[in-house]
């Protein structure tokens, strides 16, 4: 899913020269999901390995698989994000009114 994203962004931040290196991305597949269940424990352990993985980053140059995987576990079923998102689609037409 964020394969092309992680190319342009080792293209971008790795240097030729070795000054600098791209050492990882921290992804979360379904973010834009996350406001509506943001008040469940279950988003927390996500926010928990997230700031884990920031401090690991800093600490020891990379971050581990354990950990972002933690922070890219799947909070709900595709079928509920789906959902999830035609209802919150649904909101926001009836805020702002159809575009087009």
């Amino acid at each position: 899913m964020f394969d092309p994203l992680i190319v342009q962004m080792k293209a971008l931040y790795a240097r030729p020269d070795g000054s600098s290196e791209f050492v990882g991305a921290l992804l979360r597949p379904g973010a834009d999901a996350m406001r509506e269940i943001l008040k469940g424990s279950l988003v927390e352990s996500v926010f928990k390995a997230a700031k884990d993985a920031g401090q690991r980053l800093v600490k020891e140059g990379k971050i581990s698989e354990d950990l972002l995987g933690k922070v890219s576990k799947k909070l709900m079923s595709d079928e509920e994000y789906q959902k999830r998102n035609e209802e919150n689609d649904g909101a926001n037409e009836e805020s702002y009114g159809s575009i087009g």
